[in-house]
């Protein structure tokens, strides 16, 4: 029955009034900021970093590009290394069920043979 009336609880009225601030508010000012003043590690924390000397900032997009750049000649061995390694198709002439003379001529080991079985546990007889 409690929850079909339809007043609230003096519990939830306290909860429902805003909270009370301590600060003395002058007659000419309404409002409680102008008399917050940050402290001295507050503004300390809020002064932005100085840049390092040496940094320097990024070029722009469209920035020039040095003649020495545009006259350069690569070296024989600078064209060796850029030309890619020619490699031979993974699949040209792979055959996938051929086997090989080896795995034709092994035999197991005995151990291997045991380990192949299945354990006793899940052999049943019938």
């Amino acid at each position: 029955m409690a929850l079909r009336s339809p007043e609230a609880s003096a519990r939830i009225c306290q909860l429902a009034q805003p909270k009370k601030t301590h600060v003395l508010l002058t007659e000419k000012s309404l409002s409680a900021a102008p008399l917050l003043k940050p402290s001295v590690r507050t503004h300390f924390l809020a002064t932005p970093k100085q840049e390092h000397p040496q940094y320097s900032p990024d070029r722009p997009v469209s920035c020039p590009v040095v003649r020495s750049a545009l006259e350069a000649v690569a070296s024989e061995r600078l064209q060796v290394l850029a030309t890619p390694r020619l490699r031979k198709p993974l699949f040209d002439g792979f055959d996938p069920y051929r086997v090989s003379s080896a795995a034709l001529a092994a035999i197991a080991s005995p151990r291997l043979q045991e380990l192949s079985l299945p354990p006793a546990r899940r052999c049943r007889t019938k």
